[in-house]
């Protein structure tokens, strides 16, 4: 319970600086900044240098919060809240914007997070160099072309540049990647995994601190997938699984998958 003692009508039911940031939710050192910048100043200041704060002041701090949740800056808030700009409806436009592309970052992390616990379990499942079969459902991804992506593709990429971009689907003739991708989600892609039945392996490297050549273990992967007896296509998608997932810090793991011809 906090205390309220009674000024005039006009001025309302008074509390002080420590009630006042309770009931807000914040602290007192942000009602006393807020104060410095003059966007929320106390209803009065008392002879003994008291400050104290009127419920009157409520809506404008849930305004503070909601505006800074939605991503405006504090020189935003005070600009609009004070109509200093008279460009308000171009702050809270840009402000949209701003939390719509937060959004879909979030959405994009969101589903890096969950690829890869899902590559976690199958990994946990299966051997390190063992063909193995798994039907899949058509996958939305977000590819860009290997010609595209600006970089030498013998020597590496440049996931800095790329973002993250980090399935390889590989020409398993050419020994040469076709495009770069990620799994997103439905709305933001711009193309499907094809659904159907693979061929998967895991390559699980130890203490890799070399360079390390994809091209090669496309090969491989694809020699071992038939001689199993299973005819597989010639585009294999190529995915790492960070090996911090399964406390190996100092590994690399790598997941290989092309479809089974029909």
């Amino acid at each position: 319970m906090f205390s309220c003692r009674k000024h005039s009508a006009a001025e309302g039911a008074a509390v002080t600086t420590k009630e006042f940031a309770k009931l807000c939710g914040v602290e007192k050192r942000t009602l006393f900044f807020y104060d410095e910048i003059d966007l929320l100043k106390p209803a009065r200041i008392l002879p003994n240098g008291y400050r104290e704060y009127d419920f009157s002041q409520l809506p404008r701090m849930e305004s503070i919060r909601l505006l800074q949740s939605a991503g405006l800056n504090l020189r935003e808030i005070k600009s609009m809240l004070l109509c200093e700009s008279g460009h308000n409806i171009d702050i809270v436009n840009d402000c949209r914007q701003r939390v719509m592309q937060q959004m879909a970052d979030m959405q994009a992390g969101l589903c890096y997070i969950e690829r890869r616990i899902a590559l976690r379990k199958n990994y946990l499942e299966h051997a390190p160099g063992e063909i193995f079969t798994e039907n899949a459902p058509a996958l939305p991804i977000s590819a860009i072309n290997a010609d595209d992506a600006g970089s030498n593709h013998s020597l590496g990429i440049s996931y800095f540049s790329l973002g993250h971009y980090l399935g390889v689907e590989e020409d398993a003739e050419a020994l040469h990647p076709r495009r770069f991708f990620k799994h997103c989600r439905s709305e933001t892609a711009n193309e499907f995994l094809p659904a159907g039945q693979y061929a998967c392996m895991f390559l699980h490297e130890a203490d890799n601190e070399q360079i390390f050549y994809i091209s090669p273990w496309v090969k491989r992967f694809v020699e071992l997938a038939e001689a199993k007896g299973l005819s597989v296509e010639r585009t294999v998608y190529v995915e790492d699984l960070p090996a911090w997932l399964i406390d190996e810090p100092r590994s690399m793991i790598l997941r290989f998958a092309a479809r089974i011809a029909s």
